[in-house]
């Protein structure tokens, strides 16, 4: 007796189908660990990357308003830097930008209370300001480093502040 292939019952079979989806969920269960790490440090980027655009901006707005000798801070929220930051010109107190929370968790570690520029768009500080950005999971040598040195550049570094 030979048997013909009937096209109307086609398909997987119930063993096929729950093979696939264990070997699938145990894929998913490896990887999901480093796309966490993974998560974590983008957040780490992103949030040093706006701290970094935010703080040019309050050094572009200083020397804008050089005439009228305006301070403009960057100063963390009451909740602090991890919470968000605005950037404000303290004579006018105009808020020129302000960011909201990027992640709760985040970890900034030496970051002052507050950084000014003047209308030199120099830090009004005696020295360089560095502090860092990490994840909570993070080790000490991961995550990033925000560098302000007299003159009021500003940048990102990847890795601990040294």
């Amino acid at each position: 007796m030979v048997r013909r292939h009937d096209p109307s019952q086609s398909g997987f079979t119930l063993v096929e189908l729950v093979t696939v989806i264990s070997v699938l969920a145990i894929l998913a269960s490896l990887a999901a660990p480093g796309f966490a790490r993974l998560l974590e440090a983008q957040r780490v980027r992103s949030a040093a990357f706006d701290l970094v655009s935010d703080l040019l901006l309050a050094r572009s707005e200083a020397t804008k308003h050089a005439a009228a000798g305006e301070v403009v801070h960057v100063s963390p929220s009451d909740d602090g830097w991890a919470a968000g930051w605005s950037v404000t010109q303290v004579n006018g107190d105009r808020v020129v930008s302000q960011r909201n929370a990027i992640s709760a968790d985040l970890l900034f570690i030496g970051a002052p209370t507050a950084i000014a520029f003047d209308r030199d768009g120099r830090v009004v500080t005696d020295s360089d300001i560095r502090f860092s950005i990490r994840g909570p999971s993070q080790a000490e040598t991961e995550g990033s480093c925000i560098e302000l040195d007299a003159t009021g550049r500003a940048r990102s570094v990847k890795g601990s502040c040294p």
